[in-house]
C-alpha cells in the first residue's frame, strides 16, 4: 500500500508571510506562538505533547523545503515519510511517526491528507521487445517546457520594464499578487506570466 500524502493544513495562511513568499528558498519559518488554541491545548495535554510539539517543527521545516511548500512530498514525487522527515531533520522516527498520526487527528487537524497529485510522467528511453527483453527504442521527443518558456518570457519582462503597480521589485509584486490571490508567490508569478502567454 502506498504511503499518505500529507500537508500542512492552511500553509500559505499560517506559515507564509510577505517576506517568506519573496524566498525561492525558505531558510525559516514563521510559526504562530498563541498558546491557547484548542489544537495546541488538545496537544500539550498529552504526556508526550512536548516531544510531539518538538516533532511538529521538524515536520514544518522540512515542509517548508518542499515543492510546492507545506506538502510533504519528496523531490522525485513520493511522498515523505516519518522515516525521510526524521532522517532530513535528524529527528527520531518513532516519534515523528507518532506525532503524524497524532497531528493528523481531527482533534487536532495540523496535518491532513494532501490533494496535491504529483507530475510523475517520465518518458521511456527503452521499448520492451516481444520476447520480453529490453531493447532500444526511440526516444520521443519531450513536449516544451513551459515553465522555461515562461521564465523566459518574464526574463524579457523585467529586462524592458519595472513591475507593474508602483512595485520597486518583481519579487514584492508576486508578493502582492500572491496575498491578492491566496496562493504562493510562485503560483501567482507562474499564473501572471501564463496570463501574458495567451495575451
Amino acid at each position: 500500500m502506498p504511503d499518505l500524502l500529507y500537508e500542512i493544513r492552511d500553509w500559505d495562511t499560517r506559515y507564509e508571510n510577505s517576506r517568506t513568499r519573496t524566498m525561492a528558498l525558505m531558510r525559516w519559518v514563521p510559526v504562530p506562538n498563541r498558546h491557547d488554541g484548542e489544537a495546541y491545548v488538545e496537544l500539550m495535554s498529552r504526556r508526550d505533547g512536548t516531544q510531539l510539539l518538538g516533532a511538529w517543527l521538524q515536520v514544518l521545516q522540512v515542509a517548508s523545503k518542499c515543492r510546492p511548500r507545506g506538502v510533504l512530498i519528496q523531490r522525485h514525487g513520493e511522498p515523505h515519510t516519518a522515516q525521510t522527515i526524521a532522517r532530513l531533520s535528524h529527528g527520531k522516527s518513532y516519534i515523528i511517526n507518532k506525532a503524524l498520526t497524532v497531528l493528523s487527528h481531527p482533534a487536532i487537524g495540523w496535518v491532513v491528507p494532501s490533494l496535491y497529485v504529483p507530475d510523475t510522467s517520465v518518458t521511456p528511453s527503452r521499448q520492451a521487445t516481444s520476447d520480453g527483453r529490453e531493447g532500444k527504442g526511440k526516444e520521443e521527443k519531450k513536449p516544451p517546457n513551459p515553465r522555461k518558456r515562461g521564465d523566459l518570457l518574464l526574463r524579457r519582462f523585467k529586462r524592458n520594464g519595472s513591475p507593474p503597480d508602483g512595485h520597486l521589485t518583481w519579487d514584492a509584486f508576486f508578493a502582492s499578487e500572491a496575498v491578492s490571490q491566496n496562493c504562493s508567490a510562485e503560483v501567482a508569478r507562474d499564473r501572471w506570466v501564463a496570463g501574458r502567454e495567451t495575451a
